[in-house]
């Protein structure tokens, strides 16, 4: 009978165990790739700058455009552990040796950054 009974229970602490897969997640950090820029980098910028001067104020480029030397990209991608992404792109264009254009569609603030990780980490406790 004492066989059977602890048969049982295992069989039902069996079933139950699962359940609790849910409390038991390891620790992820986040990913950060490529070059951070800031906006106080950006304002270092001047038109008719050097490249040499340009990779001096952002640091070397991530991606230099294979079939035009006068491109280059600065990219930074930052992945949370809860999945989500924010994603930067800067492109600086140069003629001639002067720096001429700037596209960049989104910009991170690292401060924004800290204070998404901070709110998100009340949240989940």
């Amino acid at each position: 009978m004492k066989k059977l009974s602890r048969i049982l229970l295992l069989c039902m602490l069996m079933q139950v165990l699962p359940a609790c897969n849910g409390f038991l997640k390891p620790h992820k950090m986040p990913i950060q790739q490529g070059n951070v820029v800031t906006k106080d980098m950006l304002d270092k910028l001047k038109v008719g700058m050097k490249p040499s001067q340009v990779k001096y104020v952002l640091g070397t480029p991530l991606v230099v455009d294979t079939f035009d030397n006068n491109r280059w990209f600065y990219l930074y991608n930052l992945r949370m552990p809860n999945g989500d992404k924010l994603q930067q792109k800067l492109e600086i264009i140069f003629d001639d040796g002067e720096r001429v254009e700037i596209y960049r569609p989104l910009l991170i603030d690292p401060k924004a950054v800290r204070k998404a990780r901070a709110e998100k980490a009340r949240a989940e406790t």
